[in-house]
């Protein structure tokens, strides 16, 4: 009876008991070539197709020291002071606190302030309670507590919008670009800034609290970090740095 023969079963018992005297490739194979026998003949009720493996989702690299230079320049250079106010909001705070899109479309003016001569972001999670509070690196400290008082009571970004829309950002930044790509995306900003706190040290409890997400997620980025010299790595690790 084909039914009774040809499971799957019954074939992985055969590979594993009945062919232990052949090489590994070998019993792949004849494993393999079996299945096929058993979908042709049963079908695909005991033989299901396999899932087409899908490839993992793109990993952004974080912008080069020259491309953001080329960012800075770019937003200057922009033909309306509108542009140039709002472009320049987004490449600020995004290298600044490393926030995410739908993020920056919650913050108004008024959630950035300066404590001890730091500046901090209050992040807004849905329904407008504050998430997470961010401290804003201080290259860009300066320039996010200008825009955010300028901004007062309004939106951060967009100061005169009066909603929230789907690709509000994404839609600016195109408008913007000259070429059909948007010139930059939020979510580079955001490896950016998180690979610059990797290079430099800061402590994993810290960033997973400033990031959001938990430090098992930010160690993927350190292949983009710039690694301490073998001198300084041996100062680190015998506590003498």
């Amino acid at each position: 009876d084909a039914e009774s023969l040809f499971t799957p079963e019954l074939i992985d018992r055969f590979i594993t008991e009945g062919c232990g005297h052949l090489k590994d490739g070998t019993r792949l194979n004849y494993r393999s070539q079996l299945w096929r026998v058993g979908t042709a003949v049963v079908g695909h009720k005991l033989f299901p197709p396999r899932s087409v493996p899908l490839k993992a989702s793109k990993s952004w690299s974080p912008y080069s020291s020259s491309e953001i230079t080329e960012l800075v320049s770019w937003s200057r250079g922009l033909p309306t002071e509108a542009m140039r106010r709002d472009s320049w909001a987004l490449l600020a705070l995004g290298l600044g606190t490393g926030m995410r899109s739908e993020e920056f479309s919650r913050t108004v003016g008024t959630d950035v302030r300066e404590e001890d001569g730091v500046v901090l972001v209050n992040v807004l999670g849905q329904g407008g309670k504050i998430d997470r509070v961010v401290p804003v690196h201080h290259h860009w400290a300066s320039e996010v507590l200008q825009v955010a008082r300028e901004s007062g009571e309004r939106p951060y970004f967009l100061p005169n919008r009066d909603r929230i829309h789907r690709n509000l950002i994404l839609g600016f930044i195109r408008r913007c670009s000259i070429d059909e790509e948007p010139k930059f995306k939020v979510q580079r900003l955001r490896i950016t800034w998180i690979v610059g706190h990797l290079s430099a040290g800061t402590h994993l409890v810290a960033l997973e609290r400033a990031s959001g997400v938990r430090a098992s997620q930010l160690v993927r980025y350190l292949k983009f970090a710039a690694p301490p010299d073998v001198a300084e790595c041996r100062r680190l690790v015998a506590g003498t740095s």
